[in-house]
């Protein structure tokens, strides 16, 4: 081996190498172990100076003091610096001396240099351990790149009584561990000793975080593990006992709350399909009723029952959009609308009413309403329907004035002020609480589930407005909300003044031939009589498998597909469909569901129905849908939506 070769070697030995720069401190050789330390190859620092190479983390004072020495031909030892390589910061320490040929002329400069990082790092860390490792709470041990154990706090200590004979430097962590299993430190490691220190041993050599560990007496402690700088592990170890029982008592509360919000949200699915559906065959047969001759006796009959049948669906509606309320589920949109057709709406709507008992019902819209406003109309009319309807079911003589005003900050007030028997002052503080009543008689007296007033307030929140009331007992009650509604100067309102001219005539612009797969014969006499009076051909089974046979033995334009049926339901049916290629797979399906829910409706759509119609059936959704899912406007009246 020759003299280079033999210096090399015993550099990279030393874990450093060797360098000569030329009199300008330019680098003309370093030994090829610079580059398992650096990263870097030993032929890319050749020519580059030594300034060039300087280390960032050099302070100028220092760099100054160096090349003084080197520009005064002197010797220098140890200049430490840190330098950032493959494998993060590292120390070096390098020394170097001048060279002189025979006459005495400067040639450069001949060193060696080396990775001190770990001195280092024990070095400024062993009076900072020595001085508060005590202190610290948590139990704390290190152990060097080669798993020896360098020190252990105090609280490590008493953690680990009984096996003190390996809490002592130098030991090994496989020693630790082996001697804490004899004392039965660890049961989770009685059943297979070996196998558990194995796991143990490496996790602890390549540390991805915290983990959780059972120690006697069902201590639970949460290991936290991580290398250090320097190539050291350091040990955490921290008590969790406490924390875990509580952890597991929260848990089981939350299963518990969780299976019992999944019980209530199937609940309402379920009462709302089993209610929905029936209620679909009274207000359906209902309607084809009054299309028939009667007797205006008949038809005050047959009015009524829709009156009560609507009534118990806006029942089911609220005791819904109180459950989507809690679970945080429902939405308002900030659409541009006219708000005096809304308000004219609730005002025809309960015209009939106020006749009935002889109240006076007056409503004052303020000039400076504008003609258009950005909100939700939909949930707007529902506080109004729901206000002016309890200020009408409260009051006995006299009547309800309505008063909309503009306030300067854009907002929008409503007052509905009635000359009603007022609310109890003790009544008062908890009026907008689910389930509330003025009292106890007021539900045996007036009806109503107690839910309207929550829902309104939580409905105005939602909105970003506020809802209130002044009330006397006896002497009448002003209820009032304002919203932020910004104005929209100017507003286009053709299309929603075309949208209120109702016609009752819906056109078909051709005949259909409709698949209808509903169980309940009643819902299948009226969607009958609705798709007979449209001019469609139709054809309908009672279930889900008989509609997916029925798709390949004739022809059918789309389909009208019940979610809930017996054998094989809507959504089984549908990816049988779409899974059996061919034609039937592109037809246009609609579900027909009596499910109001929001997650439900959204899963609808994420399972490839083309449109959804809800029960009670009602012609103008349903011809709506039928449009939106062909993807063209079959259906045609004056107030009809034109597809999206």
């Amino acid at each position: 081996m020759d003299a280079t070769k033999r210096l090399e070697h015993f550099a990279s030995i030393i874990d450093g190498w060797f360098w000569e720069t030329d009199t300008d401190h330019r680098f003309v050789y370093l030994s090829a172990s610079v580059e398992q330390i650096t990263g870097v190859p030993a032929e890319w620092h050749y020519g580059k100076s030594r300034t060039e190479l300087r280390s960032e983390h050099i302070g100028d004072a220092q760099w100054q003091s160096h090349m003084e020495a080197l520009d005064q031909r002197q010797p220098f030892s140890n200049f430490v610096f840190k330098r950032v390589g493959p494998d993060g910061a590292r120390w070096l320490s390098t020394s170097g001396e001048p060279i002189f040929d025979a006459a005495g002329t400067f040639m450069g400069y001949r060193g060696v240099a080396r990775d001190v990082t770990n001195e280092i790092i024990l070095s400024e860390r062993t009076e900072w351990f020595s001085a508060i490792f005590d202190q610290i709470n948590e139990s704390i041990a290190i152990w060097d790149e080669n798993d020896h154990m360098v020190i252990c706090n105090k609280a490590f200590r008493e953690l680990n009584r009984g096996v003190e004979v390996v809490l002592t430097p130098g030991t090994t962590y496989e020693a630790y561990l082996r001697e804490c299993v004899a004392q039965n430190h660890f049961p989770d490691a009685e059943s297979d000793t070996e196998g558990w220190i194995a796991e143990r041993l490496e996790r602890h050599r390549n540390p991805t975080g915290t983990f959780e560990i059972r120690r006697q007496d069902d201590q639970v402690f949460q290991i936290d593990e991580q290398r250090l700088d320097g190539g050291q592990i350091a040990l955490v170890a921290s008590d969790i006992s406490g924390l875990k029982r509580v952890e597991t008592d929260m848990q089981a509360a939350r299963e518990t709350a969780e299976q019992a919000n999944r019980a209530k949200t199937e609940f309402l699915a379920s009462m709302s399909h089993e209610i929905r559906t029936p209620m679909t065959g009274v207000l359906g047969i209902s309607d084809l009723l009054l299309k028939t001759s009667l007797t205006d006796e008949q038809k005050n009959y047959i009015d009524s029952i829709q009156i009560s049948g609507r009534g118990l669906l806006g029942i089911i509606n609220d005791i819904l959009d109180q459950s989507k309320i809690e679970a945080g589920k429902l939405d308002v949109e900030k659409i541009g609308f006219q708000l005096r057709p809304v308000i004219d709406e609730a005002i025809s709507h309960f015209t009939p009413q106020t006749r009935e008992k002889d109240l006076w019902l007056t409503v004052a819209v303020d000039d400076e309403i504008p003609a258009g406003v950005h909100g939700d109309p939909t949930r707007i009319r529902q506080v109004l329907f729901n206000l002016i309807g309890n200020a009408i079911k409260f009051t006995s003589s006299g009547g309800i004035a309505i008063h909309v005003t503009q306030r300067e900050d854009e907002c929008v007030h409503f007052q509905i002020k009635d000359t009603g028997e007022g609310i109890a002052t003790e009544a008062q503080d908890n009026l907008f609480e689910q389930f509330r009543q003025a009292d106890a008689s007021t539900s045996r007296r007036f009806g109503g589930s107690g839910l309207g007033l929550s829902i309104c307030k939580s409905l105005i929140e939602l909105m970003d407005g506020e809802i209130g009331f002044d009330s006397t007992d006896g002497q009448g009650s002003t209820f009032w909300f304002q919203l932020p509604l910004t104005r929209i100067d100017d507003f286009d309102d053709t299309a929603e003044a075309d949208d209120r001219a109702i016609s009752e005539s819906i056109v078909a612009g051709k005949r259909l031939q409709i698949l209808v797969a509903e169980d309940n014969e009643i819902n299948q006499m009226i969607i009958s009589a609705i798709l007979t009076e449209l001019g469609h051909g139709h054809y309908i089974v009672e279930n889900g498998r008989d509609a997916v046979e029925a798709v390949h033995k004739a022809a059918y334009d789309i389909i009208l597909m019940d979610i809930r049926m017996p054998e094989m339901d809507g959504m089984q049916a549908l990816r049988a469909i779409r899974d059996a290629g061919g034609a039937p797979a592109a037809l246009p399906i609609i579900a027909l569901t009596a499910d109001i829910s929001t997650d439900h409706l959204r899963m609808y759509n994420d399972l490839g129905f083309n449109a959804i119609s809800h029960k009670p059936v009602d012609v103008r959704e349903l011809t709506e849908a039928i449009n939106t899912a062909i993807g063209e406007d079959i259906h045609t009246m004056r107030n009809l939506r034109p597809r999206a």
